[in-house]
């Protein structure tokens, strides 16, 4: 997956924990953030609270191989869900965040 969101002109940021996540997003210019469903645990959802709370307008795209289109028992912090079995699902869902962002941060800044 990482080498299909590279490949098509994304830069990569890793992190391994929740805290190298968010020392990442306060240090450097995160576009949005995606997390894997397969690494977190009920516990580990604080992680895209903080991230929200820090930049509320950052997309969080989870990373789901069960159901991409499940919103039950998901967070607020969650902007949308893709199947991590699908290389274009994840692509699409990203350019969609992104192009929202994007544009909510031009409707705020001519306001």
């Amino acid at each position: 997956m990482l080498r299909a969101i590279s490949v098509s002109g994304y830069q990569v940021l890793l992190a391994f924990t929740a805290d190298q996540g968010v020392a990442a997003c306060i240090s450097s210019h995160i576009a949005a953030v995606v997390l894997d469903a397969a690494f977190m645990r009920e516990a580990d959802w604080p992680v895209a609270k903080s991230l929200k709370l820090i930049r509320p307008s950052l997309p969080i795209l989870l990373l789901d191989g069960r159901d991409a289109t499940r919103r039950d028992g998901l967070p607020q912090w969650i902007d949308a869900v893709a199947s991590k079995e699908s290389h274009e699902d994840v692509l699409a869902r990203l350019k969609e965040l992104l192009a929202s962002a994007s544009a909510a941060g031009a409707g705020s800044a001519e306001g």
